[in-house]
């Protein structure tokens, strides 16, 4: 006899962050061990708000059995929650190498990002968001999430190149390319990068004195072939 719980779906909000955190809890029928108490424990630990008593009552659940994947993914999810991101990483990791189902290693792989993201180590979350969007391209939330990470990395050197640009390369620059150059940041600040990049491209093609953003330009291409959305 099949048992299983509902699918919650948990959406991870902040002022800077939208992604999507997936809360499963259906139970294999071959299991190894009966795990069904610590489950439905662990699900209520985490549908009150105890994330920590969660984690702890998912964990024991996963050592019972080490390849349900629904122990090792929502142990993840309640370690995120517990705010434990490097944990949780691994146990999201451990998670992806126990199911095929595509729909699952989507979810895995995008709250992998997530997890990485909170670490500030937004090159491994890209690369995390990357493989999600290759299973589900239309993922809006996974899309915003890998934006958010590429300016978060890029920012520091789009900074510097901002004030090499107010320095003496702008003032070779037209009052055109300027302009441009201040409508593609207002566009970058929305995390709208091929919009920018064809901003700067379109007006180079105009005026080649925007060569002198030829740096900033390299960048928001390289931003762009990561994303894979140039225009």
């Amino acid at each position: 006899m099949n048992f299983q719980f509902s699918v919650f779906n948990l959406q991870l909000r902040s002022s800077l962050v939208l992604g999507v955190l997936c809360f499963v809890s259906c139970i294999s029928a071959f299991a190894q061990k009966d795990i069904r108490p610590y489950m439905e424990k662990g699900t209520a630990y985490y549908n009150a708000g105890e994330f920590r008593n969660a984690a702890v009552t998912f964990k024991h659940a996963a050592q019972l059995n080490p390849e349900s994947f629904d122990a090792w993914y929502n142990f993840g999810n309640a370690l995120y929650k517990s705010e434990k991101y490097i944990l949780a990483s691994d146990a999201f990791q451990r998670a992806l190498l126990l199911t095929s189902d595509t729909a699952l290693q989507f979810k895995t792989l995008h709250n992998l990002g997530n997890a990485f993201l909170k670490t500030e180590d937004f090159r491994e979350a890209i690369e995390f968001y990357k493989k999600a969007l290759r299973l589900n391209p239309a993922s809006n939330d996974t899309r915003y999430n890998i934006s958010y990470a590429l300016r978060m990395m890029y920012q520091p050197q789009l900074t510097q190149q901002n004030q090499n640009a107010q320095g003496n390369e702008s003032k070779n620059a037209s009052d055109f390319a300027k302009e441009s150059k201040e409508k593609a940041d207002a566009l970058i600040r929305e995390y709208r990068f091929a919009d920018a990049l064809a901003l700067m491209e379109a007006a180079l093609a105009k005026d080649e004195t925007v060569n002198n953003y030829k740096e900033y330009i390299q960048k928001l291409a390289e931003i762009v072939d990561i994303l894979g959305i140039r225009k």
